[in-house]
């Protein structure tokens, strides 16, 4: 992490859900109808999969593990203890959490992920808001197959859930105007997502002005990439702003040297395509005059943003969480958004207990009575160096000190100990010199 001593000479960001803040009610309904449609229309499953309610977005939960065989959601501790549990969208109770899982409850394949906070062939989870959506989606065909007491072990609805995903979200349905999903977001933006804020951009623009390297690593197709920025930014300002834009993009997520090359630069604006992560180093390394340049990275994705670059690179890591909203603000958080990142069924993203509910979550006696870190806190707390709710709250609380300019958080301790800490005043000097 680098200090006073020893400079940040470059800020990268992720795009989705971190550059790009998205409406996540309207773009998570959009991406499950989305997907939904092709089911209903391509594989002749039944038209009450469109219907999309609150109950069903409350069963939206971010983090959740998927017991394909079984059909089963779940909720994991850092221990791989299964903390709650759904049979589809219908909750698990202890009796039957035990009698499947034994006395311990212990997620089976918990050491596939344990270490690597990635995914394995018997282990797959849901830590995003592209993915989420295929949960519920997931959720209902089971419980329309035990409906129709047509249950077998394991259930064969997957690869038509894949084959679905695939045609909504593949590039050259973008290109050809066949997907709903593109229509949408590219025709009605607002309704999906936020424009970069003034205060924002000013701040990227003075990082700029002091002499830091911008950048932005996104799984994104050039199309989309372009497209959003155009959108959140402006087509003129995304350009001036960043140094290097690489899309399509393979993010660190080893410590092999790969030799793997861009495979073009589009257009005069340096926006590339592809290429392992060597590369881009390679480019800040070059551009910024230093051997190993002290970089800091923002993005949404502990398994992608934040895992991968503070273990094979040392990158200073902030992890952008809109889960931390209704904890650490439960008065400020938007109606909409707080029905997305919180879940009467799940309980918090972060911790749990057999009473710690999200109705609770204003009281502060009741959240220091949990009984679990969750495996994914548990991934913040060991490799992110601070976690927020947003890029905009970053930029609204910094502080100035030492004429240098500081944001006032903290890494986070045990959130069942101190649930607000990852958000607390932290001494300024053990923070990153973003401005000299």
């Amino acid at each position: 992490m680098a200090t006073l001593e020893d400079p940040l000479h470059a800020i990268g960001f992720d795009l989705d859900h971190t550059l790009i803040r998205y409406k996540l009610e309207p773009f998570m309904k959009m991406i499950y109808e989305s997907i939904a449609l092709h089911m209903v229309h391509d594989f002749g499953y039944d038209e009450r999969l469109l219907q999309f309610d609150d109950d069903l977005m409350d069963f939206c939960f971010k983090g959740n593990f998927l017991d394909r065989n079984r059909g089963n959601f779940l909720k994991v501790a850092d221990n791989g203890y299964i903390i709650r549990a759904c049979h589809g969208s219908k909750l698990m109770s202890d009796d039957e959490l035990a009698t499947t899982y034994g006395k311990e409850r212990i997620f089976p394949y918990f050491a596939d992920v344990k270490d690597t906070y990635d995914y394995s062939n018997m282990c797959y989870f849901f830590d995003g808001y592209y993915e989420i959506p295929t949960s519920a989606i997931a959720a209902r065909l089971i419980d329309f197959v035990d409906a129709k007491k047509e249950r077998k072990a394991p259930y064969k609805i997957w690869g038509n859930i894949q084959n679905s995903v695939f045609k909504v979200f593949f590039y050259k349905n973008f290109k050809e105007h066949t997907c709903r999903f593109f229509k949408l977001l590219f025709t009605e933006p607002e309704k999906y997502a936020e424009r970069c804020s003034d205060k924002l951009v000013n701040y990227l623009k003075s990082l700029k002005q002091r002499g830091k390297k911008l950048f932005i690593i996104t799984y994104s197709t050039v199309e989309t990439a372009t497209l959003m920025l155009d959108y959140i930014l402006g087509p003129d300002t995304w350009r001036e702003l960043f140094d290097i834009v690489v899309v399509d993009a393979k993010k660190p997520d080893n410590d092999k040297d790969e030799k793997i090359p861009f495979n073009e630069k589009w257009s005069e604006h340096g926006v590339y395509i592809g290429g392992h992560c060597s590369r881009l180093l390679e480019f800040l390394s070059s551009s910024t005059g230093e051997e190993n340049p002290n970089v800091m990275y923002f993005g949404d994705s502990i398994r992608s943003d934040i895992v991968g670059p503070k273990k094979f690179l040392n990158w200073t890591c902030g992890a952008i969480i809109d889960e931390l909203g209704p904890v650490a603000f439960p008065d400020s958080q938007d109606e909409s958004r707080k029905k997305v990142v919180s879940s009467k069924r799940w309980g918090s993203f972060f911790y749990d207990s057999p009473n710690c509910t999200s109705d609770s979550d204003d009281n502060l006696d009741s959240i220091r009575t949990c009984e679990w870190n969750t495996f994914w806190a548990n991934g913040i707390k060991k490799y992110a160096d601070f976690c927020i709710p947003s890029l905009q709250y970053f930029v609204v609380n910094l502080c100035l000190y030492a004429n240098n300019i500081y944001p006032t958080l903290c890494p986070y301790s045990s959130y069942k100990d101190n649930p607000k800490s990852s958000i607390a005043e932290y001494p300024p000097h053990q923070w990153p010199n973003a401005s000299s």
